[in-house]
Formats: structure tokens, C-alpha cells, sequence
């Protein structure tokens, strides 16, 4: 299979191949963090390609300077989508990864594919705690008040947006944009869990995924079982470090624990 879906389909809609794996046992779907794209899990798929596990990426509409007409769209629809394409172009065994913002559409697409009978092995929620309201509505004011070179200053410290610095000001602008729509949806989708997580739930294991050296989950071993509001089968997987970003900065270690779940 030529594009490493296992379904031998042509690349289109929101899954972009980031591997060439030919005839996969797995295929992994990556979920953007806030403000990004599919190529953020280049290095990922990289660090797969040898062990048979295919990667797809979800590019989302209107987060990249070549769509930046696009209307930016909500976590249902994306997830809609996603499961679609995935249910047409793979045909093996499906790992989903959501980091940070993009947990909660993995989760969706989880949900939705196991509503067709689709079973999804395993969700990676990748740097994303369960905050409680207060802090998710005090994050959603902070990004409602916040101008586009509040959020670039912001996005600058993180190293996964180091290429800031290079960009032309409209390219920044789409990133700002899309920083605060996938925070603020993300956050509005986290109350709506706090209130009742029973239509949400999924049936999928899921992993936690955290860095030691992350400030954004310093409470990890207090809260990450908070995530068992949406699953039965809840496992905190800590990296020693790799920060906020770790599935760029630490794409080995990232990969180890992808691996293991497709050989469990």
C-alpha cells in the first residue's frame, strides 16, 4: 500500500500520509495541538516507519497559509469527517493520538467510530489534563481578550513554534487565529464534559501521555484520573522530559510508547 493506510485509497480530505509504509499492521491518527497542523507529527511517523505502523496526520481547515480562506470548523464536524475517512481509506487496526487541544476531537472520532462498530485500540491523550471549570474559564477569557500578538509572544517561548520568528506577519496571523478558536472550542468542550461526561464516553483504552518538565500538567498525579470520565481503562504514561511539545522534541520516546500499544 502505497500511501500506508492499508487501504491503497489517494490522499484527500483532512488524513495526510506523513509515512511510506507499505502494507502497515497499524495505522496511527494524529490529532494537531493548538495553532497546528499534520506536519507536526513528521517526526513521529519518522520514527515509525521501520516497525509497520502508518501515520496519518489531520490537517484542519484554516490553519495553514495555503487555506487561510477557510473557514475554521468545530470539533464535531472534524471529527464527522475524520471517522468518514477513516472507515473508507484504512483497513487496519486504528491508534488515535490527540495532543493537547486535539484530545478531545480524538475522543469524538474514538466515539463515533465505535458507533459504527469500528473498534479503536487505543486513544493517546497527548499533554491534557481534565482542568476544572475555573481554570478552563479563566483560559477562555485569557484567549477572548487576548490580540494576535498576545498569542504569538506566548506561542514564541514554546520550541515547537520557534518558526515563528521567520514568518511572514499573515502567516502569523493565521496562527494566532487558529490558537484561539482550537483553545477556546477545546476548553467549551472540557465544561461540557465537567457537567456530564456520559455522552462522551468512549470504550477505547486511553493513555495519558505527559512530560515531567511540563508546566501546562504539573498536576499530572493528582488528576489524570479524571480522565477516567470518559473511559473505564485510564494509564498515565510520563516522559522524563520533552516539555509541552514532546512528540516533536521527543519523537523516540513518543514512538516507544505508540509501539508498545500495537504489540500489546
Amino acid at each position: 500500500d502505497r500511501e500506508g493506510t492499508g487501504a491503497g485509497a489517494p490522499a484527500a480530505g483532512l488524513l495526510q500520509p506523513l509515512s511510506g509504509v507499505r502494507n502497515p499492521h497499524h495505522t496511527l491518527v494524529c490529532f494537531p495541538y493548538a495553532g497546528g497542523n499534520a506536519v507536526n507529527f513528521r517526526s513521529l511517523a519518522a520514527a515509525l516507519e521501520r516497525d509497520g505502523i502508518a501515520v496519518l496526520g489531520v490537517e484542519l481547515p484554516g490553519h495553514d497559509l495555503a487555506g487561510a480562506d477557510e473557514p475554521l470548523v468545530g470539533i464535531e464536524e472534524i471529527a464527522r469527517r475524520v471517522a468518514q475517512e477513516i472507515t473508507a481509506r484504512v483497513s487496519t487496526p486504528v491508534l488515535l493520538w490527540g495532543h493537547c487541544a486535539g484530545a478531545v476531537t480524538a475522543l469524538e472520532t474514538a466515539r463515533r467510530l465505535e458507533e459504527t462498530g469500528r473498534a479503536v485500540e487505543r486513544v493517546f491523550i497527548g499533554a491534557q489534563l481534565l482542568d476544572d471549570e475555573a481554570t478552563l474559564r479563566a483560559e477562555m477569557a485569557e484567549m477572548e481578550r487576548a490580540d494576535n500578538h498576545t498569542l504569538l509572544s506566548r506561542l514564541r517561548a514554546d520550541n515547537a513554534y520557534v518558526e515563528l520568528d521567520e514568518l511572514k506577519p499573515e502567516r502569523a496571523d493565521v496562527v494566532g487565529r487558529a490558537y484561539r478558536h482550537d483553545v477556546l472550542t477545546t476548553d467549551r468542550r472540557l465544561l461540557r464534559l465537567r457537567e456530564d461526561a456520559e455522552p462522551f464516553r468512549v470504550a477505547a483504552r486511553v493513555e495519558v501521555v505527559v512530560a515531567h518538565d511540563d508546566p501546562a500538567t504539573a498536576r499530572f498525579a493528582d488528576t489524570y484520573e479524571d480522565w477516567k470520565a470518559v473511559s473505564d481503562r485510564v494509564t498515565l504514561r510520563v516522559l522524563d522530559e520533552g516539555g509541552h511539545y514532546f512528540v516533536s522534541t521527543r519523537p523516540a520516546q513518543t514512538a516507544a510508547l505508540v509501539r508498545g500499544a500495537a504489540t500489546a
